[in-house]
């Protein structure tokens, strides 16, 4: 639900279906896994376009979508796999 509210507007769905021209969050490379918590909290990547939302969400909210990232990204990968 966290990730239909703040993220999907513009990163959109993922996989096949993501059309978006920002990433598809389910192909997130290690790199950006380990600064997560400081690219939606602390705005790292704001000179990029990504906005900081160090004033809606709390690190247990952005700790939650990140789950469900790493959720997506073994889902991906697994349907990628069996083409």
């Amino acid at each position: 639900a966290l990730y239909d509210f703040y993220c999907f507007i513009c990163h959109g769905a993922f996989g096949d279906k993501h059309l978006s021209q920002h990433p598809d969050l389910s192909k997130l490379p290690e790199a950006k896994h380990l600064l997560f918590n400081d690219i939606v909290l602390k705005g790292i990547l704001s000179q990029n376009g990504m906005a900081n939302f160090s004033n809606s969400l709390s690190e247990a909210d952005v700790e939650a979508i990140h789950h469900f990232l790493l959720k997506k990204q073994v889902e991906v990968y697994k349907k990628e796999q069996e083409k």
